[in-house]
């Protein structure tokens, strides 16, 4: 599912104009990388957790050309998923 059918599926659901979803779809994904930006993170009871989590700073080789590069120190989005989203697919999969 890509993000038009990701707000198609949810304007049917909600009964809302394709419009008005995509609105409140991309108001979503904004706060969440607003949010993560400042190194804060929005846990959703029941759904997950979206935060950040500290790479430390380490030496690699270029696969290309083999040479050693090194890989700063970066923050990387997570997503861990609550309990509730976890049975709900477990469930699902294993009909």
């Amino acid at each position: 599912m890509n993000k038009t059918d990701l707000i198609r599926a949810i304007s049917t659901a909600a009964g809302a104009t394709k419009v008005d979803t995509a609105n409140v779809v991309d108001a979503f994904i904004k706060v969440i990388e607003d949010t993560l930006a400042s190194q804060d993170s929005i846990r959703i009871v029941g759904f997950g957790t979206f935060k950040t989590s500290k790479i430390q700073k380490k030496t690699v080789r270029n696969p290309q050309n083999g040479k050693e590069m090194i890989l700063p120190e970066h923050f990387r989005p997570v997503f861990r998923p609550g309990k509730r989203l976890k049975e709900v697919v477990n469930k699902k999969i294993k009909k």
